[in-house]
Order: C-alpha cells, then structure tokens, then sequence
C-alpha cells in the first residue's frame, strides 16, 4: 500500500469533526501558497499587465462618462468604445 493510500483510508476513518478540521487545514494551506505566489508574481512584475489594463480602463471610462456628460454626440461615444476595445486587444 503506497503512503498516499494509507493518508486516504486514514482521512476516511476520521470522525467529521476532525474531517472538517483537516479540510480547513488543507484549504488554508493552498491559501497561503496561492496569496505567497501572488505576491512572488508581483513583485517580479509578472502582473505590471493587469494595472496598465485597470489604468487604460478606468481612463477610458472616465472619458465616455465625461463626454456623456458633455452632450456628446452618439458618434464621439461609439469612436470612444471602439478605442477601449482596441486597447483591450494590445
């Protein structure tokens, strides 16, 4: 019997409450992991991408509500949506 097997039908003796507190172990586990290599990730700059994406986003909405709020005309609108999808394709 390989040792994985062994932890398998140990787990599946366990009575529920020592189940449960196994399986929150375990989930907070793969938490730690995940939150430590995010933080791995950015500062490597792996994630730079995401807040150039935010940054244009939030440029580009900005300008739709501002020239909405203008009275823009619907042709400015739709040339404004067409630059945030063309933005989103770089």
């Amino acid at each position: 019997m390989t040792r994985l097997e062994q932890l398998e039908q140990t787990i599946a003796a366990l009575p529920v409450d020592e189940y449960r507190q196994l399986r929150d172990w375990i989930i907070e586990r793969d938490w730690e992991a995940w939150d430590r290599q995010i933080e791995a990730d950015s500062a490597s700059g792996k994630l730079d991408f995401l807040l150039k994406e935010a940054d244009e986003e939030k440029l580009l909405s900005e300008s739709s509500k501002r020239l909405a709020e203008l009275g823009g005309t619907e042709k400015e609108l739709v040339q404004v949506s067409r630059r945030k999808s063309s933005l989103k394709k770089k």
